[in-house]
């Protein structure tokens, strides 16, 4: 299938062209694509009527870190709940912005995960992982990846992730967490 695109012209101000220059060469991007990248965070992160009770705030990855670091096991499972209620609210969003989908019913566990990986998890998305990697296989789901941040990062993605494939009848199998690597083993039950 052949991408259609349409065009949209931005102007910018003077004072921002040396910056985004610096970006493109440093980063190797166009300047459509951080412009398309711009619009698309936009729409997903700062468009929404549910979000105007629950605004979104934007941390930086050492923040996060250290945020954790301070959580015991049972506050990282409560953070878990917390991200994973709020990434429900803008979820039928992504759906429709990158998949299309017409309703919530058409979401699937694989359409989940490629969100998630988008989004959040990849360098594409909020770059929680310098390294991530996932494989469905029959009833199986396989998640591994490297990350900068430390063991209770670890412990808080397990939770996150279990409380989002708990609707797909998927149960935590295996694991392995460590300071900066995670791989769990998600199995689908019937």
């Amino acid at each position: 299938m052949k991408n259609k695109d349409t065009f949209v012209a931005a102007r910018i101000g003077s004072f921002l062209q040396g910056p985004l220059n610096e970006v493109t060469k440093k980063k190797e991007l166009t300047i459509s694509k951080i412009i398309r990248n711009g619009i698309f965070r936009y729409l997903l992160f700062f468009q929404r009527d549910e979000m105007k009770d629950n605004p979104m705030l934007v941390i930086s990855k050492n923040e996060l870190a250290f945020l954790l670091a301070r959580l015991n096991e049972k506050e990282l499972e409560q953070f878990a709940e917390l991200m994973y209620k709020n990434g429900i609210i803008t979820r039928k969003y992504h759906g429709r912005l990158i998949y299309n989908l017409k309703s919530e019913i058409e979401l699937t566990a694989r359409t989940q995960m490629s969100i998630l990986t988008r989004i959040v998890f990849s360098k594409e998305g909020q770059r929680w992982f310098r390294e991530f990697h996932y494989n469905f296989h029959k009833n199986r789901l396989t998640i591994a990846g490297r990350h900068d941040l430390n063991k209770n990062f670890s412990i808080f993605f397990k939770f996150y992730i279990v409380k989002y494939f708990k609707e797909f009848q998927y149960a935590l199998m295996k694991q392995r967490l460590d300071e900066e690597k995670v791989m769990l083993i998600l199995q689908r039950h019937k």
